[in-house]
């Protein structure tokens, strides 16, 4: 009866439907007697120092006929250990989970919602962890494109974009930071408002509405709206310039000097240039403004008129406009500036006002002779008659 017994390890082919009612273990290490566990146990098991479930499809070309297999670690020693479905067509590995990997990495709710490291995710993608959450973006340099990682994270500090190839955070939003600290519309950006009235509005009530421009190695510049005024300056010590068409039009230094067509203003007011004034132009002129306050010396003022050398020219500024006027390095020093560059209106009017005044003196006085003499010579002239009755002569 030996043909009754099959071979050792002949395949068995069963051609009907195969219904195990109790568990079942599949694997050369399962062995007679095998233990499923009591209630809750096995149902199915596989057993094996290579375990691997292989689905494939048969299928011809009109069908799809991909082939997929479900791997459970790896089979060379010291590997590691997980579970894996591979697309065995392809040869890839698209999803892997690895042992020890911590409760709830990964759940996907009746809802649809997508948890990394919660049970119950509370919207459509919610990360869940002890420190600093983080998402990354990794651009490896395969697609001919250079290598980047990026980063996006958030914890009790701060929620922050890292760059992280290049080792900086260009972007942080610190707890508490209020609402509608940053708005970007498609009618502009907005500070502190939902609303912006401008490409860019800066709204607050709390304190001034301030723009800070600040260089860490130089100038620091602000734009602000207190509730008393509009505020434009420097918050350093470095001039503050108004720029037209990239050439300095306005400068105030760091002392408050004014230049208007000059960067390096000598005045309180420096312009170079003309200056037209549509209204009357006054100077003070206070005793309350000036100490050691003199007369000018009548021969000093008449020596300075004297001296004076009136020409007319161009300014190099404005060559297709004659002037008249002097030469600040040639006047006499009464009239002179400190700097020899330029000349006081006020002073040539004071000299004009002391030669003027001495020049009327002059005439009134020369008026007083003239009429002294007059008088003089009617009272020693002897009167002359017209008619000739009364007068005598050798003809009578």
């Amino acid at each position: 009866m030996d043909f009754l017994v099959p071979a050792a390890h002949a395949d068995q082919v069963i051609g009907d439907d195969l219904i195990v009612t109790g568990s079942e273990c599949v694997g050369v290490d399962c062995v007679d007697g095998e233990f499923f566990g009591y209630v809750g146990g096995d149902t199915l098991r596989l057993k094996d120092n290579n375990l691997r479930i292989h689905f494939d499809d048969t299928s011809d070309n009109t069908f799809p006929s991909n082939d997929w297999r479900i791997l459970i670690n790896d089979i060379t020693s010291g590997g590691a250990s997980y579970f894996a479905v591979e697309d065995s067509t392809a040869g890839r590995i698209p999803f892997k989970i690895e042992a020890k990997a911590p409760a709830d990495a990964l759940t996907i709710s009746r809802s649809g919602r997508i948890g990394f490291g919660t049970a119950i995710p509370q919207t459509e993608l919610h990360i869940f962890d002890g420190d600093t959450p983080t998402i990354r973006f990794e651009q490896d340099g395969s697609g001919g494109w250079a290598p980047q990682t990026w980063e996006v994270a958030g914890n009790e500090a701060h929620f922050f974009i890292r760059d992280v190839t290049n080792g900086s955070r260009p972007l942080r939003i610190k707890p508490g930071t209020p609402g509608d600290t940053l708005c970007l519309r498609d009618d502009g950006v907005g500070f502190g408002t939902w609303a912006p009235a401008a490409p860019m509005e800066l709204e607050t009530t709390a304190k001034d509405a301030e723009f800070l421009l600040d260089r860490t190695d130089g100038a620091s510049g602000m734009l602000s709206a207190t509730a008393a005024a509009v505020v434009l300056g420097s918050k350093s010590d470095h001039p503050l310039n108004l720029v037209v068409n990239s050439t300095v039009a306005m400068t105030i230094d760091t002392v408050g000097r004014v230049g208007i067509g000059t960067a390096a203003p000598t005045e309180s007011l420096h312009v170079v240039g003309n200056a037209l004034v549509s209204g009357n132009l006054e100077v003070g002129s206070s005793r309350g403004l000036k100490q050691n306050i003199e007369p000018i010396d009548a021969t000093a003022a008449m020596a300075v008129l004297a001296a004076l050398r009136p020409v007319k020219f161009n300014y190099k500024i404005d060559p297709e406009e004659e002037s008249l006027g002097f030469i600040a390095e040639e006047v006499p020093d009464l009239v002179a500036t400190n700097s020899r560059k330029s000349l006081s209106p006020m002073d040539l009017v004071a000299v004009l006002a002391k030669v003027a005044q001495e020049q009327q003196q002059t005439i009134e006085t020369l008026s007083r002779r003239v009429a002294d003499l007059e008088k003089e010579l009617e009272r020693t002239s002897p009167v002359v008659s017209a008619d000739p009755a009364q007068q005598t002569g050798s003809g009578i």
